[in-house]
């Protein structure tokens, strides 16, 4: 895992303890398996290591609407959706891919956007929940996709508990601020 990964990554984890959420737990290694197998043959290659490395750290991850998934659906202290059920979900939908078959849906970030993997140009995108096939982003990695939109995540969550502290009269560590 990169060192930019591990710094959103901590940035999360301590988001999630303000919160008293706990760290996010690792996926089980059963899950990651059973995900490389339907990723392996849904579009006949091996699932991206950056991937597996995430869950090998979160089973996914949601902060202020941004939400990168689980291998699949589970919900503990909350819910966090999982990558196959969802590609299964809208895989029977002929709007979802852009006709290439080489899609694959990773995370969301509220009604607005999808992030995936792009197996053709071997990408990580941001696009348009609507149409799709408009992308808004192109990262060369999952850590670049991650830190970009996670940290805009946690920018968000820091900036409403510093608002809500300051309409509360109260502060955290005695300088008003986050």
């Amino acid at each position: 895992m990169t060192d930019e990964f591990a710094q959103i990554l901590s940035r999360v984890r301590a988001t999630y303890d303000k919160f008293g959420y706990g760290p996010p737990s690792p996926a089980s290694e059963a899950d990651i398996e059973e995900a490389r197998g339907w990723f392996s043959d849904r579009f006949g290659e091996p699932m991206p290591e950056e991937l597996v490395e995430f869950w090998r750290v979160s089973a996914g991850i949601e902060v202020s609407g941004v939400a990168l998934w689980a291998p699949k659906d589970w919900e503990d202290q909350y819910y966090v959706q999982g990558v196959i059920d969802t590609n299964e979900l809208y895989g029977q939908d002929a709007d979802y891919d852009d006709g290439s078959g080489t899609r694959c849906l990773i995370g969301q970030r509220d009604s607005t956007v999808h992030y995936l993997y792009n197996l053709q140009n071997r990408t990580w995108e941001v696009v348009d929940q609507f149409s799709m096939v408009d992308v808004f982003e192109t990262y060369g990695s999952l850590a670049e996709l991650a830190s970009h939109c996670l940290g805009e995540g946690l920018d968000q969550e820091e900036r409403s508990l510093k608002m809500a502290l300051e309409s509360d009269g109260g502060s955290e560590g005695g300088d008003g601020g986050v």
